[in-house]
């Protein structure tokens, strides 16, 4: 009882700090801006909520056809469906809300933490684990990701659950627990792809730790099975779940420069100092494994993960730096343990040491607050609340000009705040060009202003949301074109600037003739 009720109280502290960080951090005032994929998993997350609700009609394609009739940014396929199973049950229990998704996301980040430092008191003493903890949750990409409707804190939590599942495995060789790393290691790539960092850890870290003989064990190879079993019908047969959309960026190639790339963005999320603390720990470890010294298999098993996540992202095109996260805690074990021994012996060179560590941790974790900026704010949630808080506009299509974050923060909006099915939110970026997933590859459907208009004539009444960011596409010039012509019938509602202070947004009404 005295420990559950330990665990307890570090899972609440982790949880107040996070939602103290998110709302420093700006989250409940902005869209979900932070990347254009967390407005898809948002709306993505909805489809599902909306699909159960309906009472699961099955065959789901029809259902599916006339969600994304009205709101496009839908990433099933793209992305496995483990995220989303997540999000449809917390929706159907606490609603749809942008605070009860970022409450989700809070909670997420504090299992995230209390799970990095109860697995790194194993190895470490626990004031060390502890440290680490308070590092990780003020590293700007964990604040970035707690406050951010995106899959990489769940992914990161689920991989520090598998390496606890196989060192449980190595200590005993409980098929249990050859079990448990099986369906964790699943349940990762059913919530996002970089799970597959997972796969080389069984024969990798057996081969480290000078147990060959494990791979003649039938529950040694019984993870593969599940994992197979479990997510092979969706990596095989959906569409897009081998990511073949973006595969014209490269799919599986050695990128070389990833590797210092990689290596230069968890310095910087981390800072040099723990790095070189890190680095210090690795070296350490080694020279006792060469010497002989019988270790704690997690040290092998943070030593694969960690390198793996690097090389994994050397292969793999689209693999971004955010997915690192997954790296951070690792990173914070070798930390750890250079500093448990810095501070290992006794006496007066104990205490200055240990205080120096714990000054040098106090002005990191401030410094990781101080220069993590604010989540983004587009404008977009006050124009979306102006088009449905107006009666004259109840049920009128809209076409969203923006680029794909802002298209797909203002979809989010609708599809959150509107009662639903609501009207078509339609994002110029498909409407009125050709691009790829990622909106490279871009075709103009229409040369000039007349042939925007022309389409916009098929619409009938129409909303306009036209956003300004740094880089539009080419398109938005003629959207622009076409509403400064009055002859073409746009009626400006809405400055942005002049109502909310904001940037560019306008919105323009346009009756059908």
């Amino acid at each position: 009882m005295r420990r559950a009720g330990a665990v307890l109280a570090l899972f609440v502290g982790a949880l107040v700090a996070t939602l103290l960080l998110q709302i420093h951090g700006g989250a409940y005032e902005a869209e979900f801006s932070e990347t254009m994929d967390e407005s898809a998993h948002y709306v993505t997350g909805l489809l599902a909520h909306d699909w159960v609700r309906a009472g699961m009609p099955w065959p789901p394609g029809r259902f599916y056809s006339e969600f994304t009739q009205r709101y496009s940014n839908v990433g099933i396929g793209h992305w496995p469906p483990g995220f989303y199973v997540l999000q449809a049950g917390w929706m159907l229990l606490f609603g749809v809300s942008r605070d009860s998704m970022l409450l989700l996301m809070a909670l997420v980040q504090a299992a995230f933490v209390t799970a990095t430092v109860l697995l790194l008191g194993v190895a470490l003493r626990m004031r060390y684990a502890l440290g680490a903890g308070l590092l990780l949750l003020t590293v700007p990409l964990a604040q970035v990701s707690a406050r951010s409707l995106m899959g990489e804190a769940p992914v990161a939590l689920l991989v520090l659950a598998a390496g606890a599942a196989w060192r449980w495995y190595f200590r005993g060789g409980r098929p249990v627990a050859s079990g448990v790393f099986g369906g964790v290691a699943a349940v990762a790539l059913l919530t996002k792809g970089t799970g597959i960092v997972l796969a080389p850890v069984p024969p990798l870290t057996a081969l480290l730790r000078g147990q060959a003989t494990l791979l003649r064990r039938g529950t040694f190879w019984l993870p593969a099975g599940i994992v197979l079993l479990l997510c092979g019908v969706w990596y095989a047969q959906v569409p897009g779940a081998l990511h073949e959309e973006v595969a014209w960026l490269g799919g599986l190639m050695f990128l070389p420069g990833r590797i210092p790339e990689s290596l230069a963005f968890l310095c910087e999320q981390l800072t040099i100092p723990v790095m070189l603390a890190a680095l210090a720990g690795v070296a350490a470890l080694v020279r006792d494994a060469v010497r002989g010294k019988t270790l704690d298999p997690l040290w092998s098993i943070a030593g694969v993960l960690l390198v793996g996540s690097i090389l994994f992202r050397a292969v793999v095109a689209v693999w971004e730096p955010r997915h690192l996260l997954m790296s951070v805690p690792w990173l914070l074990l070798f930390a750890g343990e250079a500093l448990r021994r810095l501070t290992a012996r006794g006496g007066a060179w104990g205490r200055v040491t240990g205080g120096m560590c714990l000054m040098a941790l106090a002005a990191v974790c401030a410094w990781n607050v101080m220069r993590t900026p604010e989540k983004a704010r587009l404008g977009l949630r006050e124009a979306v609340g102006m088009v449905l808080e107006s009666p004259e506009l109840d049920g009128v299509d809209v076409l969203v000009v923006s680029d794909l974050r802002g298209e797909g923060a203002a979809t989010a909006e609708f599809a959150m705040r509107e009662r639903r099915p609501g009207r078509r939110v339609l994002r110029a970026s498909g409407e009125l060009a050709e691009t790829s997933f990622l909106g490279d590859q871009y075709r103009a459907k229409f040369r000039d202003a007349g042939g925007v208009m022309r389409w916009v004539e098929t619409r009938g009444r129409l909303v306009l949301i036209f956003d300004a960011p740094a880089q539009l596409f080419p398109h938005a010039g003629l959207v622009r074109e076409a509403t400064a012509a009055p002859a073409w019938g746009w009626r400006r509602l809405v400055d942005g600037r002049d109502a909310w202070g904001l940037p560019e947004v306008w919105i323009w009404e346009r009756r059908a003739r």
